[in-house]
């Protein structure tokens, strides 16, 4: 535990000065697992009042937090505890935690690279709904495509008639499965053509 100096936009105008704090694991780099909050003596309390709806995400972690503010109290000996102000606006709750999810979403086709690239989202479910962090996210390499080959060539266009000969041109057709078990023809090249009509002797 460390003393830290909150943000500007976390600590409500007029608030009393107070120590904070913030919780940070050793690592590279370092990494803040509690947020600066006021380090609280007797008259700080904290309420999820007005927080609903609000959460702070941490991708590295891959937890996103609910949040709660912080309020200070006057302490009477007859009249018991009184709401004396604001301190924060709505922060970091760590005892609120939700693990982010990853949901495949589709495939990306590349088919002149015969390629192919899953796609999915990074999510969170919350008590109220679900919130979509990232989308269309490539987490892997791309997938070659698998091929298979068509044994029988593929007459391109009508026969050519050369004098009194007749040729036929043909393409070579491969076969290929994409990455979400998808096929597709492609056209591999020609191949030789042959001659399907000879001159009369």
């Amino acid at each position: 535990m460390e003393t830290c100096t909150p943000p500007k936009e976390s600590v409500v105008a007029g608030a009393p000065a107070l120590s904070w704090t913030q919780v940070t694991v050793e690592s590279d780099p370092p990494r803040v697992i509690r947020s600066c909050q006021p380090q609280g003596g007797g008259t700080l309390r904290t309420t999820t009042e007005g927080c609903a709806g609000v959460y702070v995400h941490d991708l590295a972690s891959a937890t996103s937090y609910g949040t709660r503010r912080w309020y200070q109290v006057t302490v009477s000996g007859e009249a018991g505890e009184t709401f004396a102000g604001w301190v924060t606006r709505c922060v970091q709750n760590p005892d609120e935690a939700y693990q982010h999810l990853t949901v495949n979403t589709g495939w990306r086709h590349d088919d002149a690279a015969r390629t192919s690239l899953q796609l999915s989202d990074t999510v969170v479910d919350t008590p109220t709904n679900r919130i979509v962090l990232e989308t269309g996210v490539a987490r892997e390499r791309a997938r070659p495509y698998a091929l298979e080959e068509d044994p029988a060539p593929r007459a391109a266009g009508a026969p050519v008639t050369i004098g009194c000969e007749r040729w036929q041109a043909w393409r070579r057709i491969g076969l290929v499965t994409r990455g979400d078990g998808s096929r597709i023809e492609i056209d591999r090249g020609p191949l030789p053509a042959t001659r399907v009509a000879a001159c009369a002797p």
